[in-house]
Formats: structure tokens, C-alpha cells, sequence
């Protein structure tokens, strides 16, 4: 039997910290802990994030979110780009998110990155 470990990010294969060497075949190996990471998993390509005065049509900013994981940690960097005072504050024990945006601006997340 093998077990292929994986990269969550691209699904390579994990090499192990330690090679097992079993040539005499009296080893058994057995899985110890499970590290999960939780976030966003599903971030496909295309995404992106934009912001705009109220009112108005031509767009002040976006910012790009590429494919892969996304961790609380990461998404709270990527907003902190923005520079209207806008905060996101996630709380990682209910797994959600809540977004403050300041009057007299607009918002808009692409479809995927609401799903």
C-alpha cells in the first residue's frame, strides 16, 4: 500500500521529513496527527477585489487573488492594501468574516470569491 502525502496549495507530492526505510519489511507505519488548515480553499482563477467611490462608475483600485489557499492571516494582509480605511475582521473560531466598509464607498468582490 502507498500513501501519497499532498501539497494543499498544488497538490504536488510532500516529500517526507524523514525517508522509512522498511527493506526487511518489519516496519509498519501508521499515521500519528493530521495538521488541518482552514480558509479558502476554493479561490479559482480570475478573482478579484474592488473598490470605488459611491456613485461614481470608474473603479480606484482591485486586488487580484490567485488561485490556491487562502488563510486568515493572508486575507487580512491582502485587505490591508486597501487604503480607505476598510477592515475586514475574521474570527477564526466561527469561521466567519465581517466586512466594514466607510461611507461614501463601494465594494465589489467577483462571484467566486462569495461562494
Amino acid at each position: 500500500m502507498f500513501h501519497t502525502l499532498t501539497n494543499v496549495q498544488d497538490g504536488a507530492a510532500a516529500p517526507l521529513q524523514q525517508p522509512i526505510d522498511n527493506q526487511n519489511g518489519n516496519l509498519r507505519v501508521g499515521l500519528r496527527s493530521i495538521t488541518y488548515t482552514f480558509g479558502w480553499f476554493n479561490v479559482g482563477p480570475q478573482e478579484a477585489f474592488s473598490w470605488r467611490p459611491s456613485g461614481k462608475t470608474e473603479i480606484m483600485g482591485t486586488i487580484p487573488f490567485p488561485s490556491g489557499l487562502y488563510s486568515f492571516s493572508r486575507l487580512i494582509n491582502l485587505f490591508s492594501a486597501i487604503g480607505i480605511n476598510f477592515t475586514l475582521r475574521l474570527n477564526r473560531v466561527k469561521c466567519s468574516a465581517k466586512m466594514r466598509v466607510p461611507t461614501g464607498w463601494e465594494v465589489h468582490p467577483t462571484d467566486g470569491l462569495l461562494a
